[in-house]
Parts: structure tokens; C-alpha cells; sequence
């Protein structure tokens, strides 16, 4: 029972694992621990008398050498499961805990949540996104947006070409069965650009476009942080696991921790300052705004927001890959 609870609450703790995050979420783990160390003592007692166990009484094995071997065996075989278990485990709390829990990993699949705030009847929708997920996914998503709602959407552009066009991640979608986010939402906002180019009657004027990208271009970063991308784009072109594994290595070597600190700044936080600067310019006009961005930048688009006055009403979850479809 002991290796059993000590398995079962290093991996998931389902279902008690929903609770992870909110205050007093291990009071039912440490419970059930202490209840297990009793149970395990009023074992000994009923079988020895006593409440502690002395060397004489436990029994006496033959053949101690095989055992030994046969147990490394088992530890060793059960390790190459429950590790790289482990390891996706801690990759998922980082990424929930980075998100501010705009990206949640389930039993079943990767969630994006959407939060929805309001303030003087106006209506802010922010969408935790993932570059990489299932297509019906963003095409269902951006099929559900209000005809008259204000969509601000990311993506950072490259006028001067200066990554060469080599950051995408179709290599990484591609390996796994999955569609590009950059793709799919290309082609609605070209569809929606077409339809606010038409005229909705012989005598009028072109209708403008509700579909704004708010992001930077890839000039208005550091010289660093562009070589940063560029090696990310490498990475993600990587035609092997130990090829990826030999870049990440270079990488390493050549960014510093305090690099990385300053790269992180300008990729979130820069960012974070174009939209909310459109967002102002833009808002005003629309009933709804809807932001669909990297889930990264959610933390600090919903405090922007706040700061702002827009009280939290709500939020849903939104699945965007079932763990059955990178099978």
C-alpha cells in the first residue's frame, strides 16, 4: 500500500490532482499518508505486540544474491516507465503554473481556457492559445467569433526578413499530427479581410476590417533576441531528436541566464505593450474584444486589464488537443 500511495501521489494524485494550486490542495494527500503510517502500525502491533518491529522478527529469506538481481530488474524496468511519466508531469505543472493556468493538462487532453471580463457593458474575451494543436480546434474557435466583436490578433511580422522566413513550427506540428495555429488563422483573416472589402450595396464604401493584428515586428526586438529566434527556428527544424539535442547543447553555451531573462522580457512583455496600446486605440468602438494570444501572455494581458477597471466574470475550458489524436 505504502509503494502504492507513493506512485500514485508522485504522479497525478487523481482525481485530488484538480486541486492542485488552491490553497490547502495537499491537506487530503497528507491525510491519507498519515492514515496509511497507522495502518501500517496497528499491522505491527496485532502481528507483533509492539508498535515497532525488531530484526528478529522479520523473516528469514533464502536465496538473497537472485533476489537482489531480481529486484534491481524490477526497479530498473518500472524507472523507464514512471520516469519519462515524472518528467512530462513536472513539463505540464511549469507550463500550467507559467500560463496562470491558461493551458491545463487533463486526464484527457491539453485545455486553453478562456477568461471574460467586463466593464461599462463592454466585453473582453481573453483566449489562452497554443501555436501547435488539433485544426478543427482554431478552426471551430475562430468560426465562434461575433461577426461585429473586435479580434486582436498576434503574430509578429518579419518586413525586413530578417529570420529568413525559418521560424514556424509546421516541422514540430507536422511530427506530431497536428496543424499550426499561424496557418489556419491566416486564412480566416484573409477571408475576413475579403469580406469586409466587399460592398454591401452598389453606392457604399468598403467596410474596414475587425480583425486587427496587434503585434510587433521582428525589427523592433534586439539584435539579441533576434538571434535567439533564430536559433529557436533551427531547433524546431531539427531533422532529429539528436540533432535537437546537440542545438539545445550550442544554445546553452552562448545565452546566459541574465540573455535569456532579457529575451523573455521582450517577447512577453514588449508584446504584451503593442497589444494593450491597439487595444486602447481600438476598444472603444466595440461591444466585444476578443483576444486570442499565446497563453504565456495571458498573466500579464488580464493584470493590464484589471488595472484598467474590467472585473472577471467568468472562464471555460476549450480542449485543443485529445491525447488520442497523437496516437
Amino acid at each position: 500500500l505504502r509503494g502504492g500511495y507513493t506512485v500514485w501521489a508522485n504522479l497525478w494524485g487523481w482525481p485530488l490532482a484538480a486541486t492542485v494550486g488552491q490553497p490547502l490542495a495537499s491537506l487530503p494527500l497528507d491525510f491519507i499518508q498519515i492514515a496509511l503510517a497507522a495502518l501500517a502500525l496497528y499491522q505491527v502491533r496485532m502481528l507483533s505486540g509492539r508498535f515497532l518491529l525488531r530484526a528478529s522478527d522479520l523473516p528469514v529469506k533464502a536465496h538473497l544474491v537472485r533476489r537482489a538481481f531480481i529486484a534491481l530488474g524490477v526497479v530498473f524496468l518500472g524507472l523507464l516507465v514512471v520516469m519519462p511519466i515524472i518528467g512530462a508531469k513536472l513539463v505540464a505543472s511549469a507550463v500550467e503554473e507559467h500560463t496562470g493556468g491558461y493551458i491545463n493538462f487533463t486526464s484527457k487532453g491539453i485545455e486553453a481556457r478562456e477568461s471574460t471580463f467586463t466593464k461599462d457593458g463592454k466585453t473582453v474575451r481573453l483566449i489562452g492559445m497554443i501555436h501547435v494543436g488539433e485544426g478543427r480546434f482554431y478552426r471551430d474557435l475562430f468560426a465562434s467569433f461575433p461577426a461585429d466583436a473586435l479580434v486582436l490578433v498576434e503574430g509578429v511580422s518579419d518586413e525586413k526578413g530578417l529570420l529568413g522566413g525559418k521560424f514556424s513550427y509546421n516541422h514540430i506540428a507536422g511530427a506530431l499530427g497536428l496543424a499550426e495555429q499561424a496557418g489556419i488563422q491566416a486564412a480566416w483573416m484573409a477571408e475576413k479581410a475579403d469580406e469586409a472589402a466587399q460592398k454591401p450595396a452598389a453606392n457604399a464604401a468598403p467596410r474596414a476590417s475587425n480583425v486587427i493584428r496587434a503585434d510587433i515586428d521582428i525589427s523592433d526586438f534586439s539584435a539579441k533576441t533576434v538571434d535567439f529566434l533564430r536559433d529557436v527556428g533551427g531547433l524546431y527544424n531539427a531533422p532529429s531528436m539528436w540533432e535537437a539535442y546537440r542545438h539545445i547543447q550550442s544554445m546553452s553555451d552562448r545565452y546566459t541566464d541574465k540573455d535569456v531573462a532579457a529575451i523573455y522580457s521582450e517577447l512577453i512583455d514588449k508584446r504584451n505593450a503593442k497589444l494593450i496600446a491597439t487595444f486602447d486605440k481600438n476598444a472603444p468602438a466595440s461591444a466585444t474584444v476578443i483576444i486570442p494570444w499565446g497563453a504565456e501572455h495571458m498573466p500579464g494581458i488580464e493584470k493590464a486589464l484589471r488595472d484598467k477597471g474590467y472585473a472577471f466574470q467568468s472562464r471555460r475550458a476549450l480542449n485543443v488537443v485529445q491525447y488520442g489524436a497523437l496516437l
